[in-house]
């Protein structure tokens, strides 16, 4: 049975058996047969006695482990505690131990969390920030990692990623893992996700009430309600476009303001399947005329084209 190994630094340490050793891929094969290698010593374990260490994501005899534990001095960068926390979770996911991820938050005015497997001992380094909550999940923050947790049964539900969140709206920046890409999006302070994770990179909300987000190689804008537009120009004025031009077609009199739809702006749901390419159009409508008007480049519009009726 896989426990976490409580110690005096912060390094996250499982113990685990010979058989859970295997399966996670551990053995090394030689002469047809199968060893358990210590990653310091180089000898054969042959004993329960084995420890996964995240941080050097191997592992190591119980000698071994000690000698660790006195010299290995933690290292605390954002690189370091990300590489050792992904192996871990990893790890646990792979050994499929539910009481790791099952905790118990501790509180007491709830600014401060610290949680607890079910066997009741406290999850090494997991001293926990509380975030807020709804009626369904509760978040909580560990130095650069959000954890989202069941308001009913306490189970790690969710976990996401700081991408430097200034604290000042109420939208937070954040990545995951999906296959082997990082995509970020935005969770709100009770851990919901509000903003898909479709982004190769987001900054934070600002005043206005929008953040830059970057998308296939560009940046463009996105608004709380997860609406993309093509950048801020268009996100203030919700992705419509004023022209004070008369229409160069002779059986369209009209010389005053007219407001038109240009294609830069994407529902939510839009934004998912597609971006701003050369071929997505929107209908508007010109006085008595309906039209379709492409996807602007670098402020250039691509084609108005009207006709009686779509």
């Amino acid at each position: 049975m896989a426990i976490i190994l409580e110690n005096g630094q912060k390094h996250l340490i499982i113990q685990i058996s010979k058989k859970e050793a295997i399966e996670l891929g551990f053995e090394t094969v030689a002469i047809d047969k199968g060893y358990l290698i210590c990653a310091v010593c180089c000898q054969v374990i042959d004993s329960d006695d084995l420890y996964y260490v995240a941080s050097i994501n191997d592992i190591l005899c119980k000698d071994c482990l000690e000698e660790f534990l006195e010299n290995a001095e933690y290292k605390a960068d954002r690189l370091s505690i990300q590489t050792e926390r992904k192996h871990f979770e990893a790890i646990i996911r792979k050994l499929n131990v539910s009481n790791l991820h099952k905790v118990k938050i501790i509180v007491g005015d709830v600014k401060n969390a610290a949680i607890k497997d079910s066997n009741g001992c406290t999850i090494p380094g997991e001293q926990l920030d509380y975030i807020g909550r709804n009626n369904k999940t509760i978040l909580l923050k560990n130095e650069k990692t959000y954890y989202v947790l069941s308001a009913e049964d306490y189970l790690v539900k969710n976990i996401y990623y700081d991408a430097k969140y200034d604290g000042k709206a109420d939208l937070i920046p954040v990545y995951k893992e999906i296959g082997i890409d990082e995509m970020y999006g935005f969770i709100d302070k009770s851990g919901s996700e509000v903003i898909p994770f479709i982004y190769d990179y987001v900054w934070n909300f600002e005043e206005t009430g929008f953040a830059k987000v970057k998308r296939f190689g560009c940046i463009h804008v996105v608004g709380q309600d997860g609406a993309l537009y093509y950048n801020m120009d268009n996100a203030k004025k919700d992705g419509k476009e004023i022209y004070h031009e008369p229409l160069p077609f002779d059986d369209v009199d009209d010389t005053g303001w007219t407001e038109v739809f240009e294609a830069l702006k994407l529902s939510k749901e839009e934004s998912i399947n597609k971006g701003f390419e050369i071929g997505i159009f929107t209908p508007v409508k010109e006085g008595s005329h309906w039209g379709l008007v492409a996807t602007a480049y670098d402020d250039y519009e691509i084609g108005k084209y009207l006709c009686d009726r779509l």
